[in-house]
């Protein structure tokens, strides 16, 4: 019996906007049925915190597809409940990490610990151009799951391609049922254009001499120096190099600026601090120079 499960391809990035999600992970690695959903979802994603694998690349496999069916006496077994991308939107030039969650849904303990391998299909032509590191997963009971990460594995290219996920790689668990352990995401990704370059001038606050308890606001111009429009983005405001506070930004036309503020976000303790607000907080504009995204300023608090 062929067994499938959803797999979710998720994007970092802008807020509020929907998952784009793929479906049959147990799509033969020959690739014959080549899964064509374009990539374009840009919604948030937890990124996982598990075993982390940096990119390594080992090998340039060929494709091989998968035969066996398994071993019905065999009660492990290997299977993905979710995989996917995170880092941005993307973009040529942009880096994208991919997470796995690896699960045994057999009724057994694995008999051992097992490899999980990504690999990459550049052109989508059904030939594996780049393995990356191997990840080892330690012994899973009945029903466990561990999350596995390739971060910055790869760094996106025009064109359509695949990234592929494969447990148990080297078929050192005995299985009753080979045929779910891998999952595939697709992209299709246009020749992009660079779009615009946000600037943030004349970080203030206010009050400009704040004392202890006041209800400090703080605002900037975020100004688009080149002359072509850009997309919607989003601004970040750190205090003191804590976690940002957000600020969505429309669409800026070449050579207009538009003012970001946050009202009374920030309640004053005594003291020296800091703060910088930079535009394009989670790089959706592929700029023309990525480097002045910021300003950054300085503020005593008195009793």
């Amino acid at each position: 019996m062929t067994r499938s499960i959803n797999i979710t391809a998720v994007a970092s990035g802008a807020l509020n906007e929907p998952e784009t999600k793929i479906a049959d992970a147990i799509q033969p690695v020959s690739k014959s049925v080549p899964i064509t959903k374009k990539i374009t979802s840009n919604a948030p994603a937890l990124v996982p915190k598990e075993i982390i694998a940096e990119p390594a690349i080992v090998v340039s496999p060929k494709a091989e597809e998968v035969k066996d069916t398994g071993d019905p006496n065999s009660k492990q077994n290997i299977s993905l409940l979710t995989f996917s991308s995170y880092g941005g939107t993307p973009f040529p030039g942009k880096p994208l990490s991919f997470s796995v969650v690896v699960e045994n849904s057999g009724s057994e303990k694995t008999s051992g610990t097992f490899n999980v391998q990504l690999f990459l299909d550049k052109g989508n032509d059904g030939t594996f151009d780049t393995a990356y590191q191997k990840i080892s997963t330690r012994i899973l009971g009945p029903r466990e799951n561990e999350t596995k990460i390739w971060r910055s594995a790869w760094v996106v290219e025009p064109g359509m391609h695949q990234l592929r996920v494969c447990a148990d790689v080297d078929k050192e668990i005995s299985e009753s049922f080979e045929n779910d352990n891998c999952a595939s995401l697709d992209f299709s990704i246009e020749g992009a254009t660079q779009s615009g370059d946000l600037v943030a001038l004349g970080g203030e606050i206010n009050p400009p001499a704040p004392k202890q308890g006041d209800a400090v606001s703080f605002s900037a111009f975020i100004r688009n120096s080149s002359g072509t429009k850009t997309k919607v983005s989003t601004a970040f405001l750190f205090i003191d190099k804590y976690v940002p506070i957000k600020s969505k930004m429309p669409g800026i036309a070449g050579g207009e600026q538009e003012r970001v503020q946050w009202s009374t976000v920030w309640q004053a303790t005594a003291g020296e601090h800091t703060y910088k607000i930079c535009a394009d907080g989670y790089d959706d504009v592929w700029e023309t120079n990525e480097n002045n995204n910021c300003v950054a300023g300085s503020f005593s608090v008195v009793h």
